[in-house]
């Protein structure tokens, strides 16, 4: 069941003024019970707008907001209740930090509520610990802490409501990595002990991906697509056009697609493609050409390209002058010992080869007899080897 449910949602800033502005444009969307959902969009795509909606901060121009199934401004009276429910952590909320002691901050949200002290103070402490607050930091002021001490503490403040619905608008915004790191993580805690549902704003699809069961993503006011996180990332152009940046690995993975190498999953983390291999699962290539590029990390993929272009030549120059069996049988042991120390997969190499086993197969029988010719008749020996080459070098082209 959605949790929470927009039926035609449009808002429209300044209305009726020279000055009017569409933010949200006829949204319709469902957010189901316990989802993790990243909202991305460019700045000025409705994203802040449509999320102030959700616990009734914002009126809607037109449309419906339903939450647990029920219009949140049939009765205005219940728009408090709402809010309890819906929990919503603004951009910088350190700047809203007013009480004197950080444990007064956090409960100010449960006092509210009308809890009883108990209640208020057990919502307090596990809250602060949530989020990596000690004991000894609850009673200090709040202005006397860091900055990325002084978020954890407005976000514990919405968290120990614990609200239904958990909105975060750009809760990493401002920090370093490590610190935005911290907070991904704890709001990630926080999601899997309690089990509600978080709305994630962010402009960084790196953040997002990490953590997002599904992605909405904003664009000019109206939804652009809301959907699982994988199948959100099969469009990366797309999103890319509408000037957002998709993660790194998502653009290398694009880059390999684009060159004809086509993978079983969509990759968009480091995380994930590590799992995926654990598990023996498809980022192998699937569609595989004669000559195609297999990436890697063994003795041959590291060798200088230099050293390559000689040994190639060198191998060439051999197969195709060299006038005696014993060419061909160094050729073939050479390419199975170039094959083993790239440590590419029998399968792979199988495929690879598959449009051309007729022709090694043709070629090994003609081997077998020039092996005869040479034995036999020496004289015939050079021209049919010859003959043989250039019919294997032609047939080879065509192919």
């Amino acid at each position: 069941m959605a949790i929470l449910k927009t039926e035609e949602l449009t808002y429209v800033y300044s209305q009726g003024t020279p000055f009017e502005k569409t933010a949200v444009d006829h949204v319709n969307l469902e957010i189901e019970k316990g989802e993790f959902v990243g909202v991305i969009g460019h700045t000025g795509s409705g994203k802040s707008t449509m999320i102030q909606h959700f616990n009734g901060l914002l009126k809607p121009t037109s449309g419906k907001i339903y939450l647990d199934g029920e219009d949140i401004w049939a009765d205005k009276t219940k728009i408090r209740q709402v809010r309890f429910k819906v929990g919503l952590v603004f951009q910088y909320p350190e700047y809203q930090i007013f009480e004197d002691t950080v444990y007064k901050d956090i409960a100010f949200g449960p006092k509210n509520m009308k809890l009883s002290e108990n209640e208020i103070d057990g919502r307090v402490r596990r809250t602060a610990l949530s989020v990596g607050l000690t004991e000894d930091i609850l009673e200090k002021s709040p202005f006397e802490l860091s900055g990325g001490q002084k978020r954890r503490v407005a976000i514990a403040g919405v968290m120990a409501m614990e609200p239904e619905v958990l909105i975060l608008d750009e809760p990493t915004a401002g920090l370093d990595p490590q610190g935005r790191d911290m907070i991904l993580n704890q709001i990630n805690n926080y999601h899997k002990t309690t089990g509600c549902t978080v709305l994630l704003v962010s402009h960084s699809m790196e953040d997002v991906a990490k953590f997002a069961s599904k992605i909405l993503v904003m664009n000019d006011s109206k939804v652009f697509c809301y959907d699982k996180t994988a199948e959100v990332f099969k469009r990366s152009e797309e999103i890319s056009s509408m000037g957002l940046s998709v993660p790194q690995i998502a653009r290398v993975f694009n880059i390999l697609k684009n060159k004809g190498i086509s993978f079983d999953e969509e990759v968009y983390t480091v995380k994930y493609a590590k799992e995926l291999e654990k598990k023996g699962e498809n980022l192998m290539i699937k569609d595989i050409t004669l000559g195609q590029y297999f990436p890697g990390n063994s003795i041959v993929h590291r060798l200088d390209p230099r050293y390559k272009i000689i040994i190639s030549g060198i191998f060439i120059a051999m197969l195709f002058i060299g006038d005696h069996v014993i060419c061909l049988e160094i050729g073939a042991v050479f390419v199975a010992m170039a094959l083993i120390l790239s440590s590419i997969p029998v399968k792979m190499i199988v495929k690879s080869i598959k449009p051309i086993i007729p022709l090694l197969l043709f070629t090994c029988c003609c081997s077998y007899n020039v092996f005869y010719v040479c034995k036999n008749n020496s004289s015939d020996c050079r021209n049919f080897a010859s003959d043989l080459h250039y019919f294997s070098y032609c047939a080879y082209r065509c192919n």
